[in-house]
């Protein structure tokens, strides 16, 4: 496999590829400049070639990873630009997130992916995302719970740099991409996966119009966030936060419902322990 062309990449994912610009469907790969490999074999992003779409736009391809992005990308949050930081990659899946899940709902992280694996249902569905990944304990799950393609999606470059170095198995790739304008086609998913990232983003509600745009009638969006608190000095910490590095809260759990159903999406399933809150929501 040439170092341009999506890693094991089935003809469904090449299918539901679209051009973030322009939305022309169908993307080609160019071959990769002569660029050293380093010592380890791996060339330097984004030196690993490009894909192209039928108008000529143009994306950098990095050890496999197609870059819908370039730069900093859609201006990010203070937060979000914490999370392309590499000593926080380095440390996210096994202390950043088990203990900030913890803080957030006395649970265990290994039962909330369980969780949110059991409501996507990946067994037999040919095309699953998992939008704001991280370093891909999320993607990862849901591969091996029996979907054909899991695509993990994130705007980090640090963090999908973890996320490809720990990634074994034929249908397991990542994109790096933004979530309000995901370069699939509408209708091309079976299932999204957003766990704990919906409320980081700059603009959560199209965001959700986004995910529903690409999901196939009837195909679910399972996602993890975190609901506003209600004891008086824990609100007051929650709008220090806020206003700090824009770590967003949605207001209550009825309200993220009417901000769903107002995407396109109608809620099935909601639980909530402490202010984590987990939900699965269908496209009609």
């Amino acid at each position: 496999m040439s170092s341009h062309e999506l890693p094991a990449a089935p003809e469904r994912l090449r299918g539901a590829l679209r051009c973030p610009r322009c939305g022309a469907r169908g993307l080609s790969g160019e071959s990769a400049r002569a660029v050293p490999a380093t010592p380890d074999g791996r060339r330097p992003w984004p030196d690993d070639g490009a894909l192209r779409c039928a108008h000529g736009h143009t994306f950098a391809v990095w050890r496999g990873v197609p870059d819908f992005v370039g730069g900093a990308g859609d201006a990010p949050t203070p937060f979000q630009r914490v999370m392309q930081l590499g000593p926080v990659a380095a440390i996210y899946e096994r202390w950043w997130r088990p203990l900030g899940f913890w803080v957030a709902s006395r649970l265990d992280v290994g039962d909330a992916i369980a969780e949110v694996v059991r409501l996507c249902a990946p067994a037999g569905r040919g095309l699953v995302l998992d939008v704001g990944c991280g370093p891909g304990n999320y993607t990862r799950a849901l591969w091996r719970a029996g979907a054909a393609t899991v695509v993990g999606v994130d705007l980090s470059p640090a963090m999908l740099e973890r996320a490809v170095g720990d990634a074994t198995g034929d249908g397991l790739c990542f994109l790096r991409a933004s979530a309000l304008d995901l370069p699939f086609a509408d209708g091309s998913v079976d299932a999204v996966c957003c766990a704990g990232a919906l409320h980081l983003f700059a603009d959560p509600d199209r965001a959700m119009r986004e995910l529903a745009r690409v999901l196939v009638p009837g195909g679910p969006l399972v996602g993890q966030t975190v609901l506003l608190p209600r004891a008086p000095a824990a609100r007051l910490a929650a709008g220090v936060l806020e206003r700090a590095v824009r770590f967003g809260f949605f207001e209550s759990a009825s309200l993220l419902e009417a901000r769903l159903r107002a995407a396109g999406l109608e809620p099935t399933d909601g639980e909530s322990h402490g202010i984590a809150h987990v939900f699965r929501a269908v496209r009609p």
